[in-house]
């Protein structure tokens, strides 16, 4: 007599509307958006969640991941040899390089749109910073081909905005390593949760920035003593650093320096006597 034991793999029944279907139900998105951590510790949970990973997105991702990576190190070399060393002589072929790794994301988007339909995909955020993320890298790709001037405002601001999505996008990616995934989703967590204490925090930098506008603080010129009234046609002189941004928000950037710990307060020197 023989004992026979059978198994049988039910998981394809819980994430999809029926057997013949191939479109998911909403358990997956329970999963993403529940707060029960509890869940992801049962032996159930951890096996719908392999067992979708390993089935449709492990090797979609892992490629993704593989050609963001190419793209990083790519622009890396593009940053460190034409902004740092004024090295012109592979412009071009890195920028083509940078072309052919924004193919396949923005293949990816427009299958994802299509399949979606607009509406439902821009109604996620994170679709839409992905969309971004394509388009600003091909528009900073046309930038950097055809403004020869490397410091032009359009190619700086291109290229501050691609390397800021460039970290979202690596921060996504590293989710898919095991031991940084808990890392990096806590860490969006703590930014979201921050959002009302930022508000807050500001507030209060707004109205410390009125008081050193009210006693005066950088407002030399109008000084009624003269070396006082003449200290900013003096190079390195004191707040030299904000001269290109308005009076107020200077003030609110010094606060937000001093909260920050750099108590470089050298303008106080010049406050009128009261």
């Amino acid at each position: 007599m023989f004992k026979i034991k059978y198994n049988i793999n039910l998981l394809l029944s819980v994430c999809f509307d029926n057997e013949d279907s191939t479109k998911f139900n909403r358990l997956m998105d329970i999963l993403a958006k529940t707060e029960e951590l509890e869940i992801f510790a049962t032996k159930v949970g951890v096996e719908i969640i392999d067992f979708s990973w390993d089935q449709f997105g492990k090797d979609l991702h892992y490629l993704g991941a593989f050609i963001h990576l190419i793209y990083v190190i790519v622009y890396w070399v593009y940053v460190n040899e034409v902004f740092l060393q004024r090295n012109f002589d592979y412009r071009m072929g890195l920028l083509r390089i940078l072309g052919l790794c924004l193919i396949y994301p923005l293949v990816y988007e427009c299958l994802q749109i299509k399949k979606l339909g607009s509406s439902e995909y821009f109604s996620q955020f994170w679709n839409n910073i992905d969309f971004i993320y394509v388009w600003i890298g091909i528009s900073n790709l046309i930038v950097q081909r055809n403004i020869h001037e490397l410091h032009h405002p359009a190619s700086v601001v291109l290229m501050l905005f691609v390397t800021i999505l460039l970290l979202i996008k690596s921060l996504f990616f590293l989710r898919i390593i095991h031991q940084l995934s808990f890392l990096v989703t806590m860490l969006k967590q703590v930014f979201l949760d921050l959002g009302v204490f930022i508000i807050f925090f500001m507030v209060l930098i707004f109205f410390f920035a009125i008081s050193l506008s009210i006693i005066d603080l950088g407002n030399t010129e109008y000084s009624d003593i003269p070396y006082i009234a003449i200290i900013k046609t003096i190079p390195g002189y004191a707040g030299e650093e904000y001269k290109y941004l308005t009076k107020f928000l200077a003030h609110f950037v010094t606060v937000i320096r001093i909260s920050t710990g750099d108590f470089n307060f050298d303008e106080s020197k010049n406050l009128p006597v009261f």
